[in-house]
């Protein structure tokens, strides 16, 4: 009705005017024009919504031996509706000129010269005979003899037949999706992820992905006297509407199978399309509890995460995304760890530095040793994204906390964390965290982090020594005359002397207090190394007794719980009260590094594989 309406009201528009009034204004000739044709092809938009459209244009005066085809091809253009013919907008007829507005649409072969594809011919062939069913061929020049399309049509499908193809195939099951049932779903799916490479983009995109939309038709036929054959263009996405397959697969219609291909085909998709078609399922999907969607969707993020937005991903994916760390399944927390790496350059500063550490905090707690061996890689990967701050009181907690790991490939992934960020760490950190739990492993019971350990120990030595040419000689001030020296560290003044005043006062404090021995003691009770022994363990047994009186200081060595007071901090202790810091805080642990990490270094499974 509403196409009646639009005739009438064209009519008498140009009734009135005394000449064409068109809805559409004609633009400026298209750089597809095929010049050989009949038709010039110009650019047009439509006057109501702006839209783009296709213009054929007839000359009359340079074409008067074709003009009784163009007046036939207009008449029957008016009238005729079919899903393989380009739809019809609005036209005139005039003296010099005869007018056809269409849907969008650019030559097929203009087509194959971008991206040249034997289906596109072998669809648009097959789209003919089912068009004319009822004619006949054309190269026999007896009407009556020549063959009817509908048995070359017969003989193309049978057996070998030119129209038995995969792109065919899957075109015509995806006309008939809806009445398939799940176990031919399945096969076709399974087939569809290994054969799409060979499609034409715009075909998955358009046909596969958003199928059984009426407007988006992959191949359509432009007049009804077959010349020439016209490819819809895929551009136009206002004639869109959501995808029938991602429909199928959110409501049930379509197996987990489904997804890959349509998470593979959306990244050919330009973002405007991809956000009002394809991402409303994508953010459901994530929230379904359906294990194997969420594990797909993970190991699939890559092929569609340059189509999300910092926010997108931050407010509707994250949250639900991260119940996968939680989930009880290995497969879902180990799939979900190693999105980790694709999701997080779109996420924000409060997630990042704060919300994920806490996940991966307890993944490094995981009871599958494969899981936390992947999750100290990952905190290495993704460590010179975080801020200083966090830097300064996560990472070193964190890689020594993998340095007690029972499994080996975590030790070695600690250790390989360690030396690829040896340049985050602060000398004292290296000197008093690091270093001490990396020379525990040096003896580790199995050889690769052994090897790891000595190459940590060498990066960090050799950055000791880098800072310590930097230092001062000595962090004892000179004493001047007349002036007590005084401690450079601690700026105080008192009877401190330099270095060489201090052994030569020690030495001879031991020497006066030998020399005295030996004048008390009778001829020959104590011979003068008899003297220092009984001496030293004199001092040795004050020391160790809080002997001595209250205002007396011990000059002998230090005791054994001096050197355990001197120790470094516990990592519990350099958590300085921070939660995310709390969050790693464990025991030091005995460390190694390798030369650095590569793209490929998750080598550690987890789930059953790495339990077995």
């Amino acid at each position: 009705m509403a196409f009646l309406v639009n005739i009438a009201s064209s009519t008498i528009s140009r009734a009135l005017s005394g000449g064409p009034v068109l809805p559409f204004t004609i633009g400026e000739i298209s750089e597809h024009n095929d010049a050989s044709s009949l038709w010039t092809l110009h650019k047009g938009t439509k006057k109501d919504d702006s839209t783009s459209m296709s213009v054929f244009v007839f000359d009359c005066a340079r074409n008067k031996d074709k003009l009784p085809l163009a007046k036939n091809a207009f008449k029957r253009f008016k009238t005729l509706r079919h899903p393989d013919i380009l739809k019809y907008i609005d036209g005139a007829e005039t003296d010099a000129q005869i007018i056809i507005g269409t849907e969008y649409a650019i030559p097929l072969s203009a087509q194959m010269k971008d991206s040249p594809n034997p289906n596109f011919i072998s669809w648009g062939l097959y789209k003919l005979a089912q068009l004319l069913p009822r004619y006949r061929g054309l190269t026999n020049s007896q009407p009556k003899s020549r063959e009817d399309v509908s048995l070359l049509l017969s003989r193309g499908t049978a057996g070998n037949g030119y129209f038995v193809n995969d792109f065919i195939q899957a075109t015509l099951f995806l006309e008939q999706f809806s009445v398939k049932d799940s176990s031919e779903k399945d096969q076709f799916f399974r087939k569809l992820d290994t054969t799409l490479d060979t499609f034409p983009k715009d075909f998955c995109s358009y046909k596969i992905l958003v199928g059984g939309i009426s407007t988006c038709r992959n191949m359509n036929l432009t007049f009804f006297f077959l010349h020439p054959v016209f490819f819809l263009d895929p551009g136009n996405s206002q004639t869109l509407m959501k995808p029938e397959l991602l429909n199928a697969l959110e409501f049930g219609g379509a197996g987990v199978k489904a997804l890959v291909p349509i998470l593979k085909i959306s990244k050919n998709l330009q973002t405007t399309e991809f956000e009002s078609l394809v991402l409303p399922s994508v953010v459901k999907l994530f929230s379904l509890p359906d294990r194997a969607i969420r594990v797909s969707l993970c190991e699939n993020l890559g092929s569609f995460i340059n189509h999300l937005s910092t926010k997108v991903v931050s407010e509707k994916i994250f949250t639900n995304l991260a119940t996968g760390f939680m989930d009880t399944n290995a497969i879902v927390r180990e799939a979900t760890l190693k999105s980790v790496l694709v999701l997080i350059p779109k996420l924000n500063e409060r997630l990042l530095n704060n919300d994920l550490l806490r996940y991966l905090a307890k993944l490094q707690t995981d009871e599958e040793p494969g899981i936390r061996a992947n999750t100290t890689i990952c905190i290495g990967k993704i460590s010179r994204m975080l801020n200083e701050t966090t830097q300064k009181k996560v990472l070193v907690v964190a890689f020594l906390r993998s340095l007690n790991d029972p499994f080996p490939p975590s030790r070695t992934a600690g250790l390989a964390a360690l030396a690829v960020t040896a340049d985050l760490y602060a000398p004292m950190d290296i000197a008093q965290k690091i270093i001490p739990a990396t020379g525990l492993l040096l003896i580790d019971p199995e050889k690769t982090v052994r090897t790891q350990a000595f190459k940590n120990m060498d990066v960090f030595v050799k950055r000791l020594e880098a800072h310590s040419a930097t230092m001062a000689e000595t962090a004892v001030v000179p004493k001047q005359d007349g002036v007590p020296a005084a401690s450079a560290s601690s700026g105080a003044t008192g009877t401190a002397s330099n270095a060489s005043d201090w052994a030569g006062w020690a030495l001879g404090a031991i020497t006066t207090r030998l020399a005295g021995a030996a004048a008390a003691a009778p001829a020959g009770a104590m011979s003068p190394t008899t003297s220092a022994q009984s001496v030293l363990a004199t001092d040795a047994a004050t020391a160790a007794g809080g002997g001595g009186s209250s205002g007396s200081r011990s000059s002998g060595p230090a005791s054994a719980s001096s050197f355990d007071d001197a120790r470094p901090p516990s990592m519990g202790r350099n958590s300085s009260g921070v939660s995310v810091s709390k969050a790693f805080a464990a025991p030091v642990a005995a460390s190694g590094t390798a030369d650095g990490w590569d793209d490929d270094s998750w080598d550690v499974g987890g789930g059953s594989e790495v339990c077995a």
